[in-house]
């Protein structure tokens, strides 16, 4: 078959960028603040464990789906067992889903930028107005499949990788004090590296990779290449380009949460780390910074976990079509988000208990 385009390296980094903004979420952003500071002088060992489960699997699970030349999860399923396919795959699709990690992405940011500038009790009126515009949006964005790659690749991807990397480059010039000397808590004294191994898998990236390599093949396929083996070699060097630059930026962020303690105490949890640390640096407009950044990144995990659905049970179940199901999907996440932040992580920290 001949190729009807020649895939070109701004074309190739645009669909590595939305491929990034897909992966990249919340917890991407927090969890290696919180291992900077917990892991102290040891924050390099534990976020090459991180790395490890964070980005390493999931490019392993994209390339699984580009070297197979499958069309999903569920066909990639299917040598164990056609019924265990079907069950894994609706399973997975659900909890990925609408069931919890969609729902996040809206409750997330909510926390980040709202809910500390509301009461409580106005607190849920504010949530319900706001994930119902974030829904709203992730609809727009993802009701046409084919321009993904422009909405996540182009625009909102990029405009959040240079926040982040002007928060890093502005702690790694003005740092707030050394990674040397700084105490290793918890856990992280006896098993840095491991430690960072558990909290890479958290981020259920592995996961959703087998999710996310159908879209960036048809993103691929989208901009004309047609010959399969060329479409599985662009989406490995996606996947690649991908999961190097977020590694960087992992190991970014964790230096900027070890060497916050030279400022601040070791937080709760790695959204209030980071809050401080760019209220620091940015003053009163860290705080809508963040907002900014969590949104965006979010915004980005929601769209691809909603195309990725749509585009399987579509495919699966054709009783109703993909824009249905986009609407479906985003319904359900608006549905399950308003249950709130802590009813969500609870959830979340009871699954993975349990698994």
């Amino acid at each position: 078959m001949e190729e009807t385009h020649k895939f070109t390296w701004k074309e190739l980094i645009v669909v590595a960028s939305m491929l990034f903004g897909m992966y990249f979420g919340a917890s991407n952003l927090t969890f290696p603040v919180q291992i900077g500071q917990q892991s102290g002088s040891a924050f390099f060992s534990s976020i090459i464990g991180f790395i490890i489960t964070g980005t390493i699997l999931p490019l392993l699970g994209v390339t699984a789906i580009a070297v197979t030349r499958t069309h999903g999860v569920y066909e990639l399923a299917q040598p164990i067992g056609k019924t265990y396919a079907l069950i894994f795959t609706v399973m997975l699709y659900i909890f990925i889903g609408p069931a919890f990690a969609t729902p996040w992405t809206a409750t997330v940011p909510f926390e980040f930028g709202i809910a500390t500038h509301v009461s409580a009790a106005s607190a849920p009126m504010w949530l319900f107005i706001y994930s119902a515009c974030f829904f709203a949006a992730v609809i727009l964005f993802s009701l046409n499949r084919h321009k993904v790659v422009d909405y996540v690749g182009r625009y909102l991807n990029p405009a959040f990788i240079i926040m982040v990397v002007i928060l890093i480059a502005v702690a790694i010039f003005k740092p707030m004090g050394t990674t040397a000397g700084r105490a290793v808590t918890g856990a992280w004294r006896h098993g840095s590296v491991q430690n960072g191994i558990i909290q890479g898998y958290q981020t259920m990236d592995a996961l959703a990779s087998v999710e996310f390599g159908i879209v960036v093949i048809t993103a691929i396929k989208a901009f004309g290449v047609k010959k399969e083996g060329t479409v599985a070699k662009l989406t490995v060097k996606a996947g690649v380009i991908a999961a190097s630059a977020m590694a960087v930026i992992y190991a970014g962020l964790a230096y900027v949460g070890a060497t916050s303690l030279g400022h601040f105490k070791i937080a709760g949890d790695g959204g209030i780390a980071l809050g401080q640390i760019t209220q620091y640096f940015f003053g009163n407009a860290g705080v809508y910074i963040l907002a900014i950044m969590a949104t965006i990144t979010c915004m980005t995990t929601a769209v691809g976990v909603t195309t990725s659905f749509a585009t399987a049970f579509s495919s699966m179940f054709p009783r109703f079509g993909y824009k249905t199901y986009v609407v479906i999907v985003a319904v359900l996440s608006f549905g399950v988000s308003n249950f709130g932040f802590e009813t969500i992580m609870g959830l979340h920290f009871l699954v993975l208990v349990n698994n």
